[in-house]
């Protein structure tokens, strides 16, 4: 791996460049199920607004061409921003061009990816001001809302 390549994957981010997005099969399934995975339609990512990463804010949404379950040494250097090596299973989203959001949603604090993870609609995230405002479509005992 080249040494840039991990902060280069996450600048991706930043400058709604992405194109890929894994998430380790084990850390989504304890909040969801399986068959969720396959529902999502888009993906929206935190950015950190301070440089200790205090906080974030959610600017752009990624509509998800596809989503595929992959062993995690089949995902790319640039799939993932570093070496493949584990044989743990992920999902794999493949990402279209970012929708920038007219309003941002902020105040997202900082945690485990999985303590952030909600799952909700585009149109609740896009009249969001904060995180504590975005409504979720699933709560963790998978009960629809």
């Amino acid at each position: 791996m080249q040494p840039d390549e991990c902060p280069r994957y996450r600048r991706r981010f930043e400058e709604g460049e992405a194109k890929w997005y894994h998430l380790s099969q084990a850390t989504f399934l304890r909040k969801f199920g399986q068959h969720v995975a396959e529902e999502i339609r888009y993906l929206a990512f935190v950015m950190p607004t301070c440089s200790a990463g205090c906080d974030g804010r959610i600017d752009r949404v990624w509509p998800v061409n596809q989503v595929r379950q992959v062993e995690g040494n089949q995902i790319s250097q640039e799939q993932a921003g570093s070496e493949p090596h584990s044989q743990e299973q992920y999902y794999l989203f493949e990402l279209g061009k970012p929708l920038l959001m007219a309003r941002k949603v902020e105040n997202v604090p900082c945690g485990q990816t999985s303590n952030l993870m909600k799952l909700t609609t585009l149109s609740s995230l896009q009249s969001a001001a904060e995180f504590d405002d975005v409504k979720e479509v699933y709560t963790t005992d998978l009960t629809y809302v």
